[in-house]
């Protein structure tokens, strides 16, 4: 029965009979799971966390009218296992249950006012060929750390074509937590013309020496002062740069990833922007801003490479990808068991990492109840009362 159903573990449910799993698997996709493997993460104003991390009440980036905004978790739900389906394109690939929920696109013919597009929620299993389920959106957020727009691109520029350290100093000079006294260096070098203007532009609104290499390589220096209190106010001595770009607003995160572009940027045969770094904490975080800029970040194209010390690094192309894929793309690759979680959310919808990519979701648990697994039971010959119907999905969302 379905109750028994309900109680089975994930082992139990693998030592059946295949037909008998396959009639638990047809009974099991009548319950609005809406929920994605375990090993997806959500996107806090902490960072990624994982479905035991995370907390109600934890703000998670969300969607509303067309922007990426904080929103609150307003409740978690978890299931031993379930139904989920893959779901791939050339430059894609995730699982999801097929009730779960995302934000899509429908195309809408308005005559001679052109075409537009309005905003619903589709389940996985109503992905049409021409839905658009969208990825990603630009954040709209104000900057949570005291710093400005220039000092936000200084700090991309740093991060990507500059060098920064610390060195204890036994003279006189600002002292740290630890009781240590250091001093800040921070450096940037650039051979591009472009590159060059862009930094002579920038560092003249910030305190700096510079100098022309022999190799033709121009060095910009910021003052050792400067730097020590940007740092600080920027928190870098203790936030990762994954968690800086995480409280950025949306004028700074824009200053900061056109200076990783004109940094380490370039453009592909079709006019697309690429990111190239190696893999490690800053590919990460640039690939967190190329997502947060409204774009859907795709790192294709790594290549191995053996630096000047003998150490072998990963060298990787981070793309400013379209923000959505239609379901034409989108094709289905197989279906499994296992076990599931989701959020629920004030804007009905959160931003998920499965997989190394970063995307979009929907919510859990719309529509369903116990009315609805009633109805849908008794279909099945299953007759189960109302409060039976309420036990049951009780125990398949129970919370953790």
């Amino acid at each position: 029965t379905a109750l028994d159903v309900s109680r089975m573990s994930l082992e139990q449910y693998q030592a059946l009979d295949p037909h008998k799993a396959k009639e638990i698997r047809t009974q099991a996709k009548r319950v609005n799971f809406g929920c994605v493997p375990l090993d997806t993460e959500a996107l806090t104003r902490l960072g990624w966390r994982t479905h035991d991390q995370i907390r109600v009440g934890d703000e998670v980036l969300g969607y509303r009218d067309g922007k990426a905004v904080w929103v609150r978790v307003t409740g978690k739900v978890f299931h031993e296992f379930a139904p989920v389906v893959e779901l791939s394109t050339k430059n894609l690939s995730f699982e999801t249950t097929p009730d779960h929920r995302w934000v899509a696109e429908r195309r809408v013919d308005r005559g001679r006012g052109g075409r537009a597009y309005e905003t619903r929620e589709v389940r996985t299993a109503q992905i049409r060929p021409e839905t658009r389920i969208r990825l990603s959106a630009p954040l709209d957020a104000k900057c949570a750390l005291p710093i400005t727009v220039v000092e936000a691109a200084l700090i991309g520029w740093l991060a990507t074509d500059g060098h920064t350290f610390v060195v204890p100093l036994t003279c006189r000079t600002a002292q740290g937590r630890d009781g240590t006294r250091r001093k800040h260096f921070g450096c940037v070098y650039q051979s591009k013309p472009v590159g060059v203007a862009a930094l002579e532009k920038l560092f003249s609104q910030i305190p700096h020496t510079r100098r022309l290499r022999p190799t033709g390589i121009h060095e910009f220096n910021v003052r050792a002062s400067y730097m020590r209190d940007l740092w600080t106010r920027a928190r870098l001595e203790t936030l990762t740069l994954e968690e800086f770009v995480l409280r950025l607003g949306t004028d700074e995160l824009a200053a900061f990833v056109e200076a990783t572009f004109l940094a380490e940027g370039s453009t592909d045969e079709k006019g697309g922007r690429v990111l190239t770094q190696n893999e490690g904490a800053c590919a990460d975080a640039l690939k967190l801003a190329v997502h947060l800029s409204g774009y859907f970040a795709r790192q294709s194209d790594s290549d191995e490479y053996v630096r000047k010390d003998g150490v072998v690094s990963i060298s990787t192309k981070i793309r400013f990808g379209r923000p959505f894929v239609t379901g034409q793309r989108l094709k289905p690759c197989g279906e499994r068991m296992t076990s599931v979680w989701c959020l629920q959310t004030e804007s009905g919808n959160w931003t998920m990492r499965h997989r190394g990519q970063i995307m979009l979701t929907g919510n859990c648990l719309y529509g369903g109840g116990p009315p609805a697994l009633m109805s849908a039971l008794k279909k099945d010959g299953v007759f189960l009362t109302l409060d039976e119907c309420a036990d049951l999905l009780r125990r398949y969302f129970a919370a953790r």
